[in-house]
């Protein structure tokens, strides 16, 4: 069968069966999922995906996505036992849903996440490879997950900016620019940065460097 699907514009689907595509594919393009109801988003590799819409089922074993991730308001995601990876050389992530990702990875470069009116949610690994950056803004990371990896996270959330009492082998990067909350945990590496005072909000533990 076809393993890859070259695509110069936008495929959509509103189906609303297990399998809406055959999964395991190379999708070109834009892939759409814009059904009213809840959809299945299938295992495969995707270059710009959009699923806003429903409720949005990430199913099989790995999505990859190399371009813009978009996940608008009214979308709420379950990640079920999925993979989540970000492997292009430098994305956006268009982030408006609830509901929570299970395994997530950054690969590539620098993942940028935007318009987001909700929190990204991780409730599996969330993992950074080295020389790799997540920048979440003004936007809050949540959830039950477990960080490896010794990429960057980036934050110039004032207050709440992350899930407290975590074990970060990744380096965090306080960089916002008034009083901002440092929020309890055991950091491998913090750094401290931006233009405003460092506020400590509960415990904290630096295993190797603080800057």
């Amino acid at each position: 069968s076809v393993k890859t699907i070259t695509n110069a514009g936008t495929i959509r689907t509103q189906h609303t069966s297990s399998d809406p595509i055959p999964s395991g594919k190379i999708i070109a393009g834009t892939f759409l999922y814009d059904g009213v109801g809840a959809q299945n988003v299938v295992k495969g590799s995707y270059t710009n995906l959009n699923i806003t819409g429903g409720n949005r089922t990430l199913t099989g074993d790995t999505i990859n996505v190399s371009g813009l991730f978009t996940a608008g308001a009214g979308t709420t995601i379950n990640g079920g036992t999925s993979i989540f990876r970000l492997s292009g050389v430098t994305q956006t992530l268009a982030l408006g849903a609830t509901g929570a990702f299970n395994d997530f990875y950054v690969l590539g470069g620098t993942k940028t996440i935007t318009a987001a009116t909700g929190p990204l949610t991780v409730n599996g690994i969330l993992d950074i490879e080295i020389t790799r950056t997540l920048a979440l803004n003004d936007n809050q990371l949540l959830g039950t997950f477990t960080n490896s990896g010794l990429g960057t996270i980036t934050t110039t959330r004032l207050t709440g900016a992350v899930a407290s009492g975590k074990t970060w082998t990744s380096l965090v990067n306080y960089s916002g620019a008034a009083n901002q909350e440092i929020i309890g945990g055991t950091y491998n590496r913090l750094t401290l940065s931006g233009t405003g005072p460092k506020l400590a909000a509960g415990n904290i533990v630096v295993d190797s460097a603080l800057v």
